[in-house]
């Protein structure tokens, strides 16, 4: 009985540490209107919607006509009647949002109209919180210099924001009131992260999404020559032995981001729920790290890549162990593919519940096929951590 017992005591222990992650997952507006079935809403703890920017110092919808917005909008947040937890936010920004968020974050008054403009649209479209994401744009030559004032007034955006929506409140969940998120999309370039501030406001911040994703050779654009022609991992979360090119991981942009003052708790591990596609590449190593014509244009969605690549027989898997990534390369044709698989998910949410990040974001979800790689991200999660 003392045994049996014991064995309570230790599992109560276990379950009672083990630690809780956020699964966000990014949608986008572009393509239209959304389908609640292309959201697994029950494998999410936040969905997070890209298709508001800014006019004149406030939110707005991106597209000319918001009718389609608001019905996105309103599909997800339907979505609470399956996972009545989920929080449903908004992205403002993006890449091309750089100069109007400048401008809104530039002066206290507009920092004022800016946040005031917010409170607004998250009171009138009952949201539970914004995502800023405000990527700036470089300056000089080689692209390694920001205006150090940008990120001063980011900060104090960040906190103005906090501040207002603290004393606005909140939105209900079971009852109880929960406070609106704040959170911030992080770039994973070296340059942006050496002028960020984020580390005077993070305890405003709930949590920071990592652009880990879209990795590619950039000092070869001072050099002449398009980072697009070398191809590799887009989204490895290692460097790579096979890469004798200077390409970035996740592991370096996370110890960066930690090295800058930004706890571990606080970051978001990104996610690609797309591959990119290189041709005419060398077939040294399977097509990787090679020469090649350059990358095709547009990124590939997962749901693409699982019927059209994964079940051609032309492409080859192969597995890079270093960088902890997948990739097919087609040896008739020479076409090189990275993307994330299970198999690479894996080893990202292990790496997750190792350093205690936050969690994982997807972007975006809906390019998910049968939200295979979420699930593989939400398993991957569940894993019952030993308490310390």
């Amino acid at each position: 009985m003392k045994i049996v017992f014991s064995f309570l005591l230790f599992f109560f222990s276990v379950v009672v540490h083990a630690q809780k992650f956020y699964v966000v997952g990014a949608v986008s507006g572009k393509n239209g209107l959304l389908s609640a079935s292309s959201v697994e809403a029950t494998k999410l703890t936040h969905v997070i919607y890209k298709s508001v920017g800014i006019i004149h110092n406030r939110v707005a919808f991106k597209d000319s006509s918001s009718s389609n917005d608001i019905k996105n909008l309103n599909t997800l947040k339907e979505l609470k009647l399956v996972n009545p937890k989920l929080k449903v936010l908004i992205s403002i920004g993006g890449e091309q949002n750089g100069k109007e968020f400048k401008e809104a974050a530039s002066t206290e008054e507009s920092r004022e109209l800016f946040t005031a403009s917010v409170i607004s649209f998250i009171k009138k479209h009952q949201l539970d919180g914004i995502e800023l994401d405000w990527v700036m744009t470089p300056k000089g030559k080689f692209q390694n210099m920001y205006d150090p004032n940008d990120h001063y007034n980011y900060a104090l955006l960040i906190d103005d924001l906090r501040f207002a929506m603290n004393e606005v409140g909140g939105v209900l969940v079971d009852g109880k009131l929960s406070n609106y998120v704040l959170c911030v999309t992080g770039s994973h370039k070296r340059q942006y992260l050496m002028f960020s501030k984020f580390r005077f406001v993070i305890d405003q911040i709930d949590f920071i999404t990592l652009q880990t994703f879209s990795y590619k050779v950039e000092i070869l654009s001072g050099g002449g020559v398009s980072p697009s022609s070398i191809s590799g991992h887009h989204t490895n979360m290692f460097a790579s032995r096979a890469d004798a090119w200077p390409r970035r991981s996740a592991d370096e942009t996370i110890k960066e981001y930690k090295q800058h003052g930004i706890n571990a708790n606080k970051l978001v591990l990104g996610i690609a729920a797309y591959g990119q596609e290189w041709t005419n590449v060398h077939d040294e190593q399977h097509g990787l790290c090679q020469m090649t014509d350059g990358r095709i244009n547009g990124d590939i969605p997962y749901k693409n890549i699982s019927t059209s690549y994964l079940k051609n027989s032309a492409y080859k898997k192969y597995w890079d162990k270093d960088a902890k990534a997948s990739y097919l390369f087609n040896e008739e044709n020479k076409q090189f593919v990275s993307y994330e698989d299970k198999k690479s998910i894996r080893k990202k949410t292990k790496y997750v519940r190792k350093h205690k990040l936050a969690g994982v974001v997807f972007n975006e979800c809906q390019q998910d096929e049968n939200s295979h790689l979420l699930k593989g991200a939400k398993q991957g999660l569940s894993f019952i951590r030993l308490p310390l």
